[in-house]
């Protein structure tokens, strides 16, 4: 079973360089942890990872990770911690806060996704059995550079 234990919805520094454009090193410090908290390990084929958007007066939910192609990937054993990071990486220009604590890394491929200003409610869904594996919740705004860590049902 899997479940969000800690992210780190807002990194600390400046959001943007130059014209607009964003720092891999920055999107990277934007990351979410998966653990395996079952009792058996843990396939991610299937998995998703979503949390909600606010757009013209509504809220709906977005896709941020579809790990579809790692049917390949070993699955996460028992206890083992996944970090799913906003950007392409790589994994070597992160600093060391943004590695250290999770056993396996992932990007979205994305920018800046989760909500600062919004709630936001991270959610772990199987495509298969269209279940919600985990959902989670935190409130903002969320101060620069703070790691959530979870209690009970919500990131604090």
């Amino acid at each position: 079973m899997l479940q969000v234990i800690k992210a780190k919805p807002n990194p600390a520094g400046k959001d943007k360089t130059g014209r607009f454009l964003l720092s891999s090193k920055q999107l990277g410090a934007e990351w979410i942890d998966i653990k395996n908290i079952g009792t058996a390990g843990q396939s991610l084929k299937n998995i998703q990872i979503y949390h909600v958007v606010y757009r013209d007066g509504s809220v709906e939910w977005e896709l941020l990770k579809d790990f579809d192609n790692f049917e390949s990937t070993p699955a996460l054993p028992v206890g083992t911690i996944a970090r799913i990071h906003s950007g392409s990486g790589p994994l070597t220009i992160l600093d060391p806060e943004d590695v250290q604590g999770a056993n396996r890394h992932f990007f979205t491929g994305k920018g800046y996704v989760w909500n600062n200003n919004e709630i936001d409610r991270p959610m772990i869904w199987d495509k298969a059995k269209e279940v919600v594996v985990d959902q989670t919740y935190y409130d903002a705004p969320v101060p620069d550079g703070k790691i959530l860590v979870r209690v009970n049902n919500k990131l604090i």
